[in-house]
C-alpha cells in the first residue's frame, strides 16, 4: 500500500471518533457526534442473514368532515425469504403476494409485486427516510433534512432526553439515550421526533418522527424539471387545495448477538388532502430473523446463480441505467440553450418518447425470459435494482403466481385488522412520543392566500356562497387562519378567525365567527358532495340557522386514529342564534326538468329557529373496530350537549352500529340510535327523521321534536366488484320527550323499506325506498358517501 494512503488512513481514524468507544459525557453536540460516525460506519462482523420479511400496505379513502366510514380502497402484502451475505448480495424468495383493490380503474405497479423489504443492506440508512435508501451526507432541497446529515444543525436544535435500561437475557444490559430533534421552523422538508441510541455503539435502536408542515403537491409538481409534468397554473384554484402530511414514522430495531442491531419493525403513516377527499396511507414493515450470522465460517447459503438469459438481461438493464442517466445530463445541458418554453416541452417529450420505448422492449424482453424459465420448471429467477437503482437482487418468483395470494404464510383475510403479528405495542408507544409539546421552534412564515374552491358551497339558504382565506403557520404547532365569504341567495356576509395549536393527534382551537350552522349531526351540509346535490337535484334535507359568537374547541383522536379522524371533541362557546330562512330555488332538475310541481312538492321546509343568546358546552365520542370491509365492524358515536341564557337544556344522543360479512358474499348492516332531553330545547337543536339520512321513503323533517329513535338494517350483496344491490329497511320517530313510549307503536313511526345500489363500497349510491303508509309514493335518492 503506497505509504500517502497509509498516512491518510491514520489521520481520518485519529480525526474522528469510534462509535464504539467509551462514551464521553452525554452532552447533545457529543451524541450527535458519535451517531453521525456509527450512521456512515458498517460493522463489518455481520457476515450474513437470513429473516422472514413482512410488509403490508393500506390505502384508505374518505371525505373531509369525517362523514361516514373510511373506505379501505387497497391493500397488498408482500412476505418472502430475504439472504444476505457479504459476498453474494440479497436474494429474495416470494413466499405470498395478495392484494384488494376496493377502486375500479386504480392504477398499481404491478413490478413491485415480486418486490420485499430488506431489512439491512450495506449503506443502508438505518432511519428508513424515504423509504429505504443508502446513506448520504449531505442534505437535498426537494427531500426531507436528515436530522443526522452534516450541517442539519443549520434546520434543527438538539436536546439530550431521557435515558433507559434493557436487561439481556446473558445479564448485561444495554443503556440508550434519547435524542430530541427539533425544527427551527416548520416545513414539509423538516420532522419533529425522538432518537435513540445505544449509548455504546450510538447505533440507531428506535426513532420515532412526523414532518411539521403538509406539502403542497400542486406547488411540487409545478417545480418539476419535466414540463411535461408541471399543472397549469388555474388548476389549484379550479380543484382547490392538494396537500400531503407524513404523520408519524416509528422504527424498532432487536439486538443480535450481543452487538448488531437490525430492524424489527418499522411504520409510516401519511395523508394526503385534495378537494373534498381524504386518503390515508399506512405502510407497514416486520422482520423475523432465522439467522443472523457474525461468523465467516457460518455464512447463509444463498441461492443458485442466475440462469444465462437473466444475467445478460440485467446487464442490458444496467446499461440502459447507464444511457439514460447521460441522456438525462445532455438534455439538462440543451435546455440551458432554449429560447421558448414550446422548445422545452419538445426536448422532453422526446426524451420521455425514447425512454418510455426502452423501457417497453425490456420489459417484453424480461417477459419473455420468464415464460422460458416457466417451460423447464416450477419457478423463475430474475433480478430487481431496488432503492434508486443502487441494489441489485437475484428474486425467486413460483410460476404459479396466482397461488401466492392463498399461501399458507397468510393465516387472516387481507382485510382483517386486528391480526396479531401486525400489533406492535411498541409502536403506540413510540407514537406517544410525538405530542403536542414536540413542535418547531418560533418562526412565523409567509402568509398564503386559499381560495376560492374549498370554500364554495351551494346550499338553500345561501345559494352560492363563495369565499376565500388568509392562513399563516407560526412554529411553536400555532397557526391561524381568516376567512370571509358571500352568499348570493340571503345577501349576507360570513366571517371567522382563529388561531390553533397541535398536532395530528391532539387540537386546540379559539375563534370568533358569524356563519351557518347545521342543526342536525347526521350528515355534512357543507362539503362539496352535499353542494354538488344540492345544486343538481334541489333535494337539501338539512336544516340550518345562523350563528355568531365566539368558540374555544378541542380534538382528541382516538390511538390509530390520526388518519381515520375517530375520538374526542368538544366545544365551548357563546353564541347568538337566529332563523335561516331558505332563499335559493335554483336547481339544474328546476331549471330543466319538465314536471315542476312534482319536484316542488319534495322541496322540504325549513325548522323557524328560535333566536336565543346561549353558551354552553358539547362533546363528542367517535370510535370504530374493523375496515369497512371486514368480517366484523362496529362503530359507535356519542354526542352531549347543555347550554344556558334566553334558555336552558341538555341533549344527549347514541348510535351504534355493527356490520357482519355472512356467506355467500353478503353482509348485513345494522344501525340503533337514540337520543332525549332536558329543559327548553330550541327548534334548531331538536332532532328530525326522514331523508336519505335517517328514514328513507320520507321527507326529511317528516317527524320533529326534543327526543327520537331510529333503527336502520340492510342487506348487501358484495359479490360484484365495486357495485354492491342491497335491500334495507328503516324505522323511527321523533317528537315530544314526554311521548318517547308512544313512538314505538306503528301509528306513530315512520317506516320504510326499498332496494338501492351503492358504488365503491358506498362511495356513491342510488336508492329507491317506499314509505310503508298508506297512500306513499316511491322516492328516488342519489348521493355521496353512505352510512354503510
Amino acid at each position: 500500500m503506497p505509504l500517502a494512503v497509509v498516512v491518510a488512513v491514520a489521520l481520518v481514524s485519529v480525526a474522528q471518533p469510534r462509535a464504539d468507544t467509551a462514551p464521553p459525557p452525554v452532552t447533545a453536540p457529543a451524541l450527535l457526534a458519535r451517531a453521525r460516525v456509527a450512521r456512515l460506519a458498517q460493522d463489518s462482523a455481520l457476515r450474513a442473514y437470513e429473516a422472514l420479511a413482512r410488509e403490508r400496505v393500506t390505502a384508505t379513502l374518505g371525505v373531509l368532515g369525517d362523514l361516514g366510514p373510511e373506505r379501505t380502497i387497497f391493500r397488498q402484502e408482500n412476505a418472502a425469504r430475504v439472504r444476505w451475505t457479504r459476498a453474494a448480495g440479497v436474494d429474495l424468495e416470494i413466499l405470498g403476494r395478495r392484494r384488494y383493490v376496493g377502486v375500479p380503474g386504480l392504477r398499481t405497479n404491478d413490478a413491485a409485486a415480486v418486490d420485499a423489504p430488506v431489512p439491512y443492506y450495506p449503506g443502508r440508512d438505518a432511519l428508513w427516510i424515504g423509504g429505504g435508501r443508502f446513506v448520504r451526507t449531505e442534505t437535498r432541497e426537494n427531500e426531507l433534512v436528515h436530522p443526522l446529515a452534516d450541517g442539519a444543525e443549520t434546520y434543527y436544535a438538539y436536546a439530550v432526553g431521557d435515558s433507559v435500561s434493557i436487561r439481556l437475557p446473558d445479564g448485561g444490559a444495554v443503556r440508550l439515550r434519547e435524542l430530541r430533534v427539533t425544527p427551527r421552523r416548520a416545513g414539509w422538508r423538516l420532522s419533529v421526533g425522538s432518537f435513540w441510541f445505544d449509548e455504546r455503539t450510538a447505533q440507531l435502536v428506535r426513532a420515532a418522527y412526523r414532518t411539521t408542515a403538509p406539502i403542497d403537491l400542486w406547488e411540487q409538481a409545478r417545480a418539476s424539471e419535466d414540463r411535461t409534468e408541471r399543472p397549469p397554473r388555474w388548476i389549484p384554484w379550479l380543484l382547490g387545495p392538494a396537500r400531503g402530511e407524513l404523520r408519524a414514522v416509528t422504527i424498532e430495531h432487536a439486538l443480535h448477538e450481543g452487538r448488531i442491531w437490525l430492524p424489527r419493525a418499522q411504520y409510516a403513516e401519511g395523508v394526503l388532502e385534495a378537494g373534498a377527499s381524504r386518503i390515508g396511507l399506512r405502510i407497514e414493515q416486520r422482520f423475523e430473523y432465522a439467522q443472523v450470522s457474525v461468523d465467516a465460517s457460518a455464512e447463509v447459503a444463498a441461492l443458485p446463480p442466475l440462469p444465462p438469459r437473466a444475467a445478460a438481461l440485467a446487464a442490458w438493464r444496467d446499461s440502459l441505467v447507464a444511457l439514460d442517466s447521460l441522456r438525462t445530463g445532455a438534455l439538462r445541458g440543451a435546455l440551458a440553450g432554449v429560447r421558448t418554453g414550446r422548445d422545452s416541452l419538445r426536448l422532453w417529450r422526446a426524451h420521455r418518447a425514447w425512454r418510455d420505448s426502452s423501457l417497453r422492449t425490456l420489459a417484453r424482453a424480461r417477459r419473455e425470459d420468464v415464460g422460458a424459465q416457466c417451460r423447464d420448471g416450477t419457478q423463475s429467477t430474475r433480478t430487481r435494482t431496488r432503492y434508486g437503482r443502487r441494489l441489485p437482487a437475484r428474486v425467486v418468483v413460483p410460476c404459479d403466481e396466482a397461488a401466492l395470494a392463498t399461501a399458507s404464510i397468510f393465516t387472516t383475510p387481507i382485510l382483517a385488522e386486528d391480526e396479531a403479528g401486525w400489533r406492535v405495542p411498541a409502536r403506540e408507544e413510540l407514537a406517544r412520543l410525538l405530542d403536542a409539546d414536540r413542535q418547531p421552534a418560533w418562526a412565523p412564515q409567509p402568509v398564503t392566500l386559499h381560495g376560492p374552491f374549498g370554500y364554495t358551497r351551494y346550499n338553500r339558504v345561501e345559494g352560492l356562497s363563495v369565499g376565500g382565506a388568509l392562513r399563516q403557520t407560526l412554529g411553536l404547532g400555532y397557526r391561524w387562519e381568516a376567512s370571509a365569504r358571500f352568499s348570493e341567495a340571503d345577501r349576507q356576509f360570513g366571517a371567522e378567525a382563529w388561531m390553533e395549536r397541535g398536532d395530528v393527534a391532539r387540537r386546540w382551537r379559539a375563534g370568533a365567527y358569524r356563519r351557518l350552522e347545521q342543526a342536525d349531526n347526521y350528515g355534512a351540509a357543507f362539503r362539496f358532495g352535499a353542494s354538488l346535490q344540492n345544486v343538481m337535484s334541489g333535494l337539501d334535507e338539512q336544516f340550518y340557522y345562523r350563528a355568531a359568537g365566539a368558540e374555544l374547541t378541542g380534538v382528541r383522536a382516538a390511538r390509530g386514529g390520526a388518519v381515520a379522524g375517530h375520538g374526542v371533541t368538544w366545544r365551548a362557546f357563546a353564541e347568538r342564534q337566529t332563523d335561516a330562512p331558505a332563499h335559493a330555488r335554483f336547481t339544474v332538475q328546476r331549471a330543466f326538468g319538465n314536471d315542476r310541481a312534482a319536484f316542488d312538492s319534495n322541496v322540504v321546509d325549513t325548522i323557524p329557529a328560535r333566536a336565543a343568546s346561549l353558551a354552553g358546552a358539547a362533546v363528542r365520542w367517535r370510535a370504530h373496530r374493523g375496515d369497512d370491509a371486514a368480517p366484523w365492524r362496529l362503530t359507535g358515536d356519542a354526542r352531549a350537549e347543555a347550554a344556558a341564557g334566553s334558555l336552558a337544556y341538555l341533549r344527549a344522543a347514541l348510535d351504534v352500529g355493527v356490520e357482519r360479512t355472512l356467506p355467500g358474499a353478503f353482509r348485513i348492516a345494522t344501525t340503533a340510535a337514540g337520543g332525549t332531553s332536558a329543559g327548553t330545547l330550541p327548534p334548531q337543536r331538536w332532532w328530525a327523521l326522514g331523508g336519505w339520512q335517517t328514514v328513507r321513503g320520507h321527507t326529511a323533517g317528516t317527524r320533529r321534536g326534543d327526543a327520537f329513535w331510529l333503527g336502520r338494517a340492510e342487506l348487501r350483496w358484495e359479490r360484484p366488484p365495486y357495485v354492491q344491490p342491497a335491500v334495507f329497511t328503516d324505522a323511527g320517530w321523533a317528537g315530544p320527550r314526554d311521548a318517547l313510549h308512544d313512538g314505538f307503536r306503528h301509528a306513530t313511526m315512520l317506516r320504510s323499506a326499498g332496494a338501492g345500489v351503492a358504488f365503491y363500497n358506498g362511495l356513491f349510491r342510488f336508492d329507491a325506498a317506499r314509505a310503508l303508509t298508506p297512500g306513499a309514493r316511491w322516492r328516488w335518492d342519489s348521493y355521496a358517501v353512505a352510512r354503510f
